[in-house]
Formats: structure tokens, sequence, C-alpha cells
């Protein structure tokens, strides 16, 4: 009953949150649509940036409880398609260039050559890599992040690494829990609402792979996660846990 509540407040959410996204959205890169930015009184334009930030930040916290919901109410459905991995993190490696360079960090991607298809849901596999990058990006202040993409025996290993401040050794467990965000400064995610990553890892589990991560304090962390390949799927259950669900694997 509850997550069928929150899905239905967090469906009655986005509809008045996309208004104020849509029109704070248009004023911020268009304001001379209503007057001339030199007409607008002192401060106006830098307000209305801060409802665009604020109102982007709040929607991704609504999509991020509508996922879960779904999730935890077997309501997730995978849409699945083959899908070329190196293209995939081309695809997000387009979506994270233009953040990156305005913090002066570097993206780059390291694949392992000839890597085969892996049939899986193309949405939910970019949201767990932007998911990823996001997040390493929020935390890391010099260096950047690398993508790592290679074959690893029955599956497709994807590893995101940043040069970040490190997680401490006792609070690795806790990035896998839902709305942990705030907390130690070694490992919290600045700006994010704790569901990131928890989300990820049961989108990783609904296609039958598992997500960990590596890391020490002012060593930088590192996210894995796995696919497996198709015929690895076989007699595998559809989630870890031992939940049911209604997700079947091709």
């Amino acid at each position: 009953a509850r997550n069928h509540f929150a899905l239905a407040v967090s469906h009655e959410l986005r509809t008045p949150l996309n208004f104020i996204l849509g029109f704070s959205e248009l004023m911020v890169n268009s304001p001379a649509t209503y007057a001339e930015p030199d007409q607008w009184p002192p401060g106006l334009y830098e307000d209305i940036q801060e409802i665009y930030r604020s109102s982007t930040h709040l929607l991704r916290l609504v999509n991020d409880v509508l996922d879960l919901g779904q999730i935890e109410a077997l309501r997730m459905a995978l849409i699945k398609e083959w899908v070329d991995p190196p293209q995939l993190v081309q695809e997000v490696e387009a979506m994270v260039q233009t953040a990156f360079a305005r913090k002066r960090l570097w993206f780059r991607t390291e694949t392992e050559p000839d890597l085969p298809s892996v049939f899986v849901d193309r949405t939910r596999i970019r949201q767990i890599l932007l998911n990823l990058v996001s997040n390493s990006l929020r935390c890391t202040e010099r260096g950047g992040v690398t993508i790592h993409l290679r074959r690893d025996k029955e599956a497709l290993l994807f590893c995101v690494q940043d040069t970040g401040p490190g997680i401490a050794k006792e609070d690795i467990p806790k990035v896998f829990e839902e709305f942990r965000q705030a907390g130690n400064v070694s490992w919290r995610r600045r700006e994010g609402s704790g569901l990131g990553i928890p989300i990820s890892r049961r989108f990783v589990e609904l296609h039958g792979g598992q997500m960990w991560l590596e890391s020490q304090v002012g060593g930088g962390t590192s996210f894995y996660f796995t696919l497996p390949f198709p015929h690895a799927l076989v007699d595998r259950p559809a989630l870890p846990s031992g939940e049911a669900a209604d997700v079947r694997y091709w």
C-alpha cells in the first residue's frame, strides 16, 4: 500500500513540476521572450536560474521515487533490445561532456575490442551509467572519471572510476542504502537524492547482474556492475534477492 501511494503521489507531483520546469527553462534560455534582459528587475534573472536548477533537481528526485516504487511494487518492466556496449558508452559520453568541461575535469573511456552485443533495456542501462558518472562528477574536484568496459567470463563488466576523495571502508555499505546521501563527508554524494545508486543496483539485478564498489579515502572510488551475456541467464532467477517479479530474460 505504501508503494502504491508513493507511486500515485509522485505521478501527481510531476504534472505541476513540469509546468514550473518548462516556464523557468524558457525564461533562463530565452529571456527576451518576456522582455529584454536589461529591462528585468535586478536579481530576477538569477532567481529564475535558481528556480530552474531546483525544479530540475526535484524532478530527478520524483523520477527516482517513481522508479523505486515501481520496482518494489513489482511493476517494473524491462524493454529489451540488442545493444552494442561501446555505443551505449558513447551516448553517455555525449551527454556529460559539457558538464565535465565546465568543471575542467577529464572524461575517458577504455573499451576492450570486439565485445559482443547484449540483450538489455537500453534506457535503464544508460540511466545506470549516468547515475554513476553524475555521482562521480559531483564528488570529484581534480582529475576526472573513466569508464572501463571489458568482458569478464560470462558477463560484460562496466567500471566507473573517479579520482574523488574516496569512501571510508566502514561507510561503503551505506552507499547502497536508500536516502543515505547525507552523511559523512568522505562518502556522501553532494546534491543527490540518495536514491540513484540503490536504484541503479536494482536495475542491474533485474538484468541478472551484480553491482559493487571499491574505494579508499584519498584514492578515489570505482563502481562495478555486470550484465550477463544472454546464454548465461537461462537458469538464473529473476532477482538475486529472491523476490518475484514479472520480468523475464530472453
